[in-house]
Formats: structure tokens, sequence, C-alpha cells
């Protein structure tokens, strides 16, 4: 299991953890009385619908969070939905990342659409974030003979999805251009897969 890593000020990433539901319960529980805590990380930690739903039922009990990143848990809609309507509620929760979930077309649209909060839908979401295709990319390629072509290809699904949802979604010509370049590499790398060539 990777190490819990308490990065000063005031931010805890527990990223790769198997956390699942029962460590979002104890998670919320160590959240409930914390004041200094304004940034956590669950970013792919198994937390699922039922672990979202668990931070969505007790959100409340924190009045100092400012972010959180829930990405890459196997996020739905409704769950999604709901832990946003209730980050919307929260005095200084400002920022939820939710890219890399099984979130649809239209429930993508409805997130960006709930409350004052802040929701990251694609990880191609603003300029801070583009940065990230390549490293994805590279990571990918990187470990492509130790990874199982099942993994790998979820992998890549997902950043795919993600780039063509981003895609349609700017008005930016510049920037489509650069998407699509990534998508094309994307695909390609799939292809390879399919074909056991990677």
């Amino acid at each position: 299991m990777p190490p819990v890593t308490l990065l000063p000020p005031l931010a805890l990433r527990l990223c790769n953890n198997p956390l699942a539901p029962e460590g979002a319960q104890l998670i919320v529980e160590g959240l409930a009385d914390n004041t200094s805590l304004k940034h956590l990380s669950l970013l792919r930690t198994d937390l699922g619908d039922e672990g979202a739903e668990i931070l969505a039922n007790n959100l409340g009990k924190n009045k100092h969070l400012q972010e959180i990143n829930l990405a890459y848990n196997g996020i739905h809609d409704q769950a999604a939905l709901r832990l946003v309507e209730e980050a919307s509620r929260h005095p200084t929760l400002g920022r939820v990342h939710l890219y890399f979930n099984e979130v649809s077309d239209s429930g993508l649209r409805a997130l960006q659409t709930l409350g004052d909060v802040r929701v990251i839908v694609s990880l191609s979401e603003g300029s801070d974030a583009s940065r990230h295709w390549s490293l994805i990319l590279r990571e990918l390629k990187a470990n492509a003979g130790g990874w199982d072509q099942a993994r790998m290809g979820s992998h890549l699904t997902l950043l795919l999805r993600d780039l063509q949802s981003s895609r349609a979604l700017t008005g930016n010509w510049w920037r489509k251009a650069r998407i699509l370049r990534v998508e094309t590499e994307v695909k390609l790398m799939l292809s390879r897969i399919h074909q056991g060539k990677l």
C-alpha cells in the first residue's frame, strides 16, 4: 500500500490506496471536527457510489475543507450529483474533482451547472490540467510491459473519453487541435493493444 502523505499546508493525499466505502467512513469521522485540513485527495481509492454517498452525507460536518479530489473512483451519475449538491451547500468547499469516473455525458453537463462549487469533470479542463495528458501517456507507455492489457486498455479508454468530451465542449480551435492530436495517439495505442502489439 502506498504511503499516506501529509503535505503542508493542510493537505492530505490518500491516492491509490484501496480505501473502499469502509475507508470513506473512517475519513468522514476524521473530517468531522477537523479545522486545519483544506485539500483532500482520494484519487483512485475504490470509493465507488457507496463511498461517494458516505462523503456526501457527511460533508456538512466539516466547515473548512476547500478542495476534494474524487477522480477515478467508479462514481456514477446519481452519486456524483448528490455529492456536488452537498458540496454546493458547503461554506468553504470551492472545487470538486470528478474526472475519470463513470458519469454519463448528460451527467457531466448537469454537474457543471450545480451551485457555486467548481466541478472538474475533465482532466483537460482548465489550463492547469492539460499538462497531464503527456504525463499520463508517458506513464502508460513506460508500464506497457508490466501491466496487463486489460488494465492498460481501461486507462486509455478513460483518457480517450475524457479527451473527446473536452474537445466537444471547447470553443477554442487551437485547443481542439491539441486535444485531437492526443486523441489520435491514444487511439493508436488502443489499436495496438487490441492487436496484441503493445
